[in-house]
């Protein structure tokens, strides 16, 4: 019987398959079995160390937490301390595993060292208290475990700790992968790469350091690539980090000028960029903002491809947050860095003014938009005379060859374009008879039942045409223009006509 069912069809064949299969694994161990596993070969560190007076290192205010145990965590408790903060959440799936992974063998690495990590979560809707707990049991830290703190709280304090103190920028199920290091007198002391392994080595050293001072290294310089001197200074200096502090620098000449054909911005190493200051070198420029999850990521990462190519050509990038109340210099700084821009890299600015000025900015300067977390999607290239002399939508695979032709014929002009001919008056024919009502207004002109104090304002600043070809032409106060194109998004603001007054305004949506 077994004769018989072996030679059925494919059976033997299929038995001499496999018979060659086990053989060659066989082989194979044998072959293997006395070398060693392959030593993985991480690069050179990426980061920019600086040379820094511990003095000037920031002090890392006092905040206040909740433990995975559901009880206030106050990080005043851990002074006389070394401890070591990073950022998770527990529905991350892949980097946030392999950075907990890497810190549950630095603790076994670091032996009987009194360090205390330090873990805050950026999901804390979904990473409440009884979450944590379970979590942090899967990395080898039970309950009792006071070695390695998990912490969750409102999303508004998540945020300010990491802004405030760490100067990283932290959102929902966004965060940096750094880990930072805070020494026994409560400054900042360093922030780590756990991903490279020259940065976990200089980690190690950093923490036999900091543990064995018994008094605080006033007056010492040190290595960290917490960034916060100034290359051109003699005396280090601290980084802005308030929006306050942005305002003061920007001043308020922006207020009084009718019509914002420049400007002065705050760039993230405090110092102040105005556009004159840019005027001899062709430049690209762009708006963003640090946390945006996924359009910013794509346009910044179109700008970093640019940037890669044409940089060393002498052509600037300019990249300007529209969520000036957040991102304050000293997180656009950590943003860079994690972009592998060193602080005074000159040739990728970001910049931060005031949130009206950028509004105001975006609109007279660019005449496109900036607010918050909207903006305008595409790049502005400006000639060496600081005009804007084209605009391209960064993921127009098209679009950014004609940058890239627009940028090469800008960089090879020696004089100024004429200005543009002033467009001439419009003949009375060519008008629609009755005029189009502006919104908040009825057809005869006068406000509706439903129009505001503010739509009412208005009236004598605002007035609108169409002619017979269906192109609206929008005649406003310099003063109106940034509000106007705030609450315009939906349209598409062209060229400037023979007045920054007079805008040539079609109905193209932008979303």
């Amino acid at each position: 019987m077994a004769d018989s069912f072996i030679r059925k069809p494919g059976v033997l064949a299929s038995i001499i398959v496999l018979f060659a299969g086990g053989v060659m694994v066989i082989l194979t161990a044998i072959r293997y079995r006395d070398r060693q596993t392959a030593e993985v070969e991480h690069s050179a560190p990426l980061h920019e160390l600086y040379d820094v007076n511990w003095d000037d290192l920031p002090e890392v205010r006092p905040f206040s937490l909740i433990g995975r145990d559901g009880g206030a965590f106050e990080s005043e408790s851990l002074r006389g301390e070394v401890w070591i903060v990073s950022y998770f959440f527990s529905r991350c799936p892949s980097v946030c595993k392999r950075q907990n992974e890497t810190i549950q063998r630095l603790r076994v690495k670091l032996g009987d060292r009194p360090v205390t990590f330090v873990s805050i979560t950026c999901d804390p809707d979904y990473d409440r208290p009884e979450i944590l707990l379970d979590y942090a049991a899967k990395y080898g830290a039970p309950a009792d475990d006071q070695g390695w703190r998990f912490l969750t709280g409102s999303m508004v304090d998540v945020v300010r700790v990491g802004k405030e103190n760490f100067q990283v920028a932290v959102g929902p199920e966004t965060h940096s992968t750094s880990l930072m290091v805070v020494d026994r007198w409560g400054r900042y002391r360093d922030r780590i790469d756990w991903e490279q392994a020259p940065e976990l080595d200089r980690l190690m050293k950093l923490v036999d350091t900091c543990v064995a001072e018994t008094e605080p290294p006033a007056g010492r310089t040190l290595r960290t690539r917490v960034a916060i001197a100034s290359a051109e200074d003699e005396q280090p200096r601290r980084l802005v980090q308030t929006t306050d502090e942005v305002a003061k620098l920007v001043g308020d000449d922006w207020r009084e000028r009718p019509w914002n054909d420049r400007f002065t911005l705050v760039e993230r190493n405090g110092e102040l960029v105005t556009s004159e200051s840019l005027q001899g070198r062709v430049w690209v420029a762009n708006f963003f903002f640090t946390r945006c999850p996924s359009i910013c990521k794509r346009m910044m990462a179109r700008v970093d491809s640019l940037h890669s190519t044409l940089a060393d050509q002498g052509v600037t990038f300019v990249s300007i947050t529209s969520d000036s109340a957040y991102d304050t210099p000293v997180v656009l700084a950590a943003y860079a860095r994690d972009r592998g821009l060193s602080l005074h890299d000159r040739s990728w600015l970001m910049l931060v003014g005031e949130p009206l000025q950028t509004r105001r900015v975006a609109s007279e300067f660019f005449q496109a938009f900036a607010d918050g977390e909207a903006h305008d999607e595409r790049l502005f290239v400006i000639d060496k005379w600081g005009t804007v002399r084209g605009s391209y939508r960064y993921d127009d695979d098209e679009a950014m060859v004609a940058l890239r032709q627009l940028v090469n014929e800008l960089r090879t002009e020696t004089e100024a374009p004429a200005p543009p001919t002033p467009m001439p008056q419009p003949q009375e024919e060519e008008w629609d008879d009755e005029e189009t009502p502006l919104d908040g207004e009825t057809g005869d002109g006068e406000a509706d039942d439903e129009s505001s104090p503010q739509d009412e304002s208005r009236e004598d600043r605002l007035s609108t045409r169409v002619r017979s070809d269906g192109e609206a032409i929008v005649l406003m106060s310099c003063s109106a223009a940034a509000e106007w194109t705030h609450d315009s998004n939906r349209r598409h603001v062209g060229s400037f006509l023979d007045s920054p007054r007079v805008m040539s305004v079609k109905g193209e949506s932008l979303t």
